[in-house]
C-alpha cells in the first residue's frame, strides 16, 4: 500500500528526523461545515476574562450541535494538547449548553484556524527518557469549585500522552490539589513504563516528574508531612514508595516553565507562547542530547 500518508484523518507526513502529525485538513473541513472560514483568528483558546455560567436547560441551545462540536474537538485533542483544557471545560456543559458556551466552542476553532499549521512531531531518535509535567488549577470551577489535574508525559522530546481533567471532590487546599494531580500522573508514567516493558523497551533512566507546587513536592519525600493529608494517604503511598526506593524522581519547576500549565487553566497569550516556546526548546536539547 506504500507509505503510510492518512490515517483515521490524521495526516502523516515523513520528514528525515520523524514523523509529523496533522490534522490541518480535518479543521479546515470543520470550519468549513460551520461556515466560519473567514472567521477571525485568535492567541488563546479560551478567554482568561470571560466565565462561562452554569448549565441552564430552560435557556438551552440545540444540544445535538453543541455535542457534535464538541465530539469533533476531541477529537482534534489528539494533536493539540493546547486545547485540552477547552475542550474539558466545554464538555461539562453538554446537558445544558447556552449561547456563551456555542460562543467559547467556537473561540476554540478560531483558535484552531491561527494554528492550522500545528500539530505532534516525533522525532525518530530519541533518548529513552520519561519526563513528566503534573500541575493542578485549585478551586478553579466557578460552578463546583473543583480543582483540574493537568499532566503532560514526554518520551524523551516527544509528547507521549497528556489529560486535562476535572477533579472529583473538592479539595480544601492547594497542596491537596497538587498531591492529586502527581498521583494521577504517576499512575500514567507507571503504565507506559509497562508498556514499554512489554514490548521490550527498557528506559535509560528513571522517569523525571517536574511539579511546581512546593509542598505538594515536599510530602512526596518526606513522611513527617503525611499527617496532615491522612485523607489522600492512598495516593501519598502511591507516589512516596515509588520516591524511596528510586523508581521516581520528583523536581520542582517555577511556575513560568510548568508545561501542563496550558492544560489546568486558561492562560494569556504571552504566557501561552512562552510555554509554546519552551516546550519547543525542550525537546530540541533532548534531541541533540542523544545526537551528539
Amino acid at each position: 500500500m506504500g507509505s503510510l500518508s492518512h490515517f483515521l484523518d490524521i495526516e502523516v507526513i515523513p520528514t528525515f528526523a520523524g514523523l509529523f502529525l496533522s490534522q490541518a485538513q480535518y479543521i479546515s473541513d470543520i470550519l468549513s461545515q460551520l461556515h466560519m472560514d473567514g472567521a477571525k483568528s485568535v492567541s488563546t483558546p479560551m478567554s482568561t476574562t470571560d466565565k462561562l455560567p452554569p448549565a441552564n436547560l430552560s435557556s438551552a441551545i440545540e444540544v445535538s450541535s453543541y455535542r457534535r462540536l464538541l465530539g469533533l474537538l476531541q477529537y482534534l485533542n489528539l494533536t493539540h494538547p493546547d486545547i485540552s483544557f477547552a475542550v474539558n471545560s466545554l464538555s461539562n456543559y453538554m446537558h445544558g449548553p447556552l449561547e456563551s458556551h456555542w460562543a467559547a466552542a467556537k473561540r476554540v476553532l478560531r483558535y484552531l484556524k491561527g494554528t492550522l499549521c500545528h500539530g505532534l512531531f516525533l522525532h525518530s531518535r530519541t533518548p529513552l527518557r520519561l519526563t513528566a509535567f503534573a500541575d493542578a488549577d485549585w478551586g478553579g470551577s466557578l460552578t463546583d469549585g473543583k480543582s483540574t489535574t493537568a499532566y503532560v508525559l514526554y518520551l524523551g522530546s516527544n509528547v507521549v500522552s497528556w489529560k486535562s481533567a476535572r477533579q472529583k471532590t473538592v479539595l480544601r487546599s492547594s497542596t491537596e490539589a497538587g498531591y492529586r494531580a502527581l498521583a494521577h500522573s504517576t499512575a500514567e508514567i507507571l503504565w507506559v513504563q509497562h508498556l514499554l516493558q512489554e514490548i521490550g523497551v527498557s528506559l535509560a533512566s528513571s522517569p523525571i516528574l517536574f511539579c511546581d507546587n512546593l509542598s505538594a513536592m515536599y510530602v512526596c519525600k518526606n513522611l513527617v508531612f503525611h499527617s496532615r493529608i491522612k485523607h489522600l494517604a492512598l495516593d501519598f503511598f502511591f507516589v512516596w514508595d515509588l520516591v524511596v526506593v528510586g523508581s521516581l524522581h520528583v523536581h520542582h519547576v517555577p511556575s513560568t516553565s510548568q508545561l501542563a500549565d496550558a492544560l489546568a487553566k486558561p492562560l494569556s497569550w504571552k504566557l501561552l507562547l512562552s510555554l509554546l516556546v519552551q516546550d519547543w526548546c525542550l525537546r530540541w536539547i533532548l534531541h541533540l542530547a542523544e545526537v551528539c
